[in-house]
């Protein structure tokens, strides 16, 4: 999560706020285990990383478009 929130900035993107990125790790970890049940599956851990990119997807959409100065 941190290291896609760093790769986001230095592309020049918008740095989300904190909250917004503990609350998406808490989220998609929590759906996470429990969609991956305790025999994982290819089927149930590759929906689990599709969900949590789609969490992540929308963490950084949803921050805010840096202004640049004139």
């Amino acid at each position: 999560m941190f290291v896609a929130a760093l790769s986001h900035v230095v592309a020049g993107g918008a740095a989300p706020r904190p909250v917004r990125i503990a609350l998406a790790l808490a989220f998609s970890g929590m759906v996470t285990v429990a969609w991956a049940g305790k025999a994982l599956s290819l089927l149930r851990s590759s929906v689990s990383v599709a969900f949590s990119q789609i969490v992540l997807h929308v963490v950084f959409w949803l921050a805010p478009v840096p202004r640049h100065r004139s």
